[in-house]
């Protein structure tokens, strides 16, 4: 099954845990705080450092071998993988990744129907995830890799109609291709993440990911 998806709608929908940041109402300009990184990584072009609050519209790159763990909230955390380019707003509830990859996880995914969901732009892709955790691949301009690690998700083409829902207790990817006739997708095997990879990332916010279940 393939669903036409218009390329100026490349959004993604996503869900956090609450419209907070973890921050006082006198910074609510702050989008997140790095809480590790390795590597170079720059804010605005300025070397990164631990606990450094990442601002509304601040550019964040990693380089070759780098990467960094963004922390938005007690139980919500962002990893940047190397060679990415991400920013974030949270006054708009937006991510923008433009090139490399990113490992998000969310808990308390029953705030999904209470809260303005945060958009998140990619090249070619639309969703609306209701879930705990996912990873992103920005492959090449025409080609994003999406995998929903553990819970659920909702992809809809805002212009055509196509809805695509998946759920996952463990794993489902699917990967979006643009093309001269728009933007497809197809399902694609586990890439570039490991379980490893995600538990790790889920406990510095002490959350467990149960592989066995889809959560509620």
């Amino acid at each position: 099954m393939k669903i036409m998806i218009a390329v100026l709608s490349t959004l993604v929908l996503v869900n956090f845990v609450s419209c907070g940041v973890g921050k006082s109402s006198t910074t609510m300009d702050v989008a997140g705080e790095i809480q590790y990184f390795e590597g170079i990584v720059t804010v605005n072009g300025i070397q990164a450092e631990i606990g450094l609050e990442v601002m509304d519209g601040d550019v964040i790159l990693t380089g070759p071998d780098s990467f960094v763990e963004l922390k938005f909230g007690e139980y919500r955390v962002l990893n940047a993988e190397e060679n990415s380019r991400l920013v974030l707003d949270a006054a708009e509830k937006t991510f923008k990744l433009d090139i490399g990859a990113i490992a998000v996880l969310q808990s308390k995914a029953r705030w999904f129907s209470r809260r303005k969901p945060w958009l998140v732009q990619t090249p070619t892709m639309v969703a609306a995830v209701r879930g705990t955790v996912y990873y992103t691949k920005v492959e090449s301009p025409e080609s994003v890799y999406f995998c929903l690690c553990n819970g659920k998700i909702h992809l809809e083409d805002s212009d055509a109609g196509g809805v695509l829902n998946l759920e996952a207790a463990h794993h489902n990817a699917v990967r979006f291709v643009r093309s001269d006739d728009g933007v497809t997708y197809q399902n694609a095997p586990m890439l570039y993440h490991t379980d490893e990879v995600i538990e790790s990332l889920a406990d510095t916010v002490f959350v467990p990911i149960d592989w066995t279940q889809i959560p509620d």
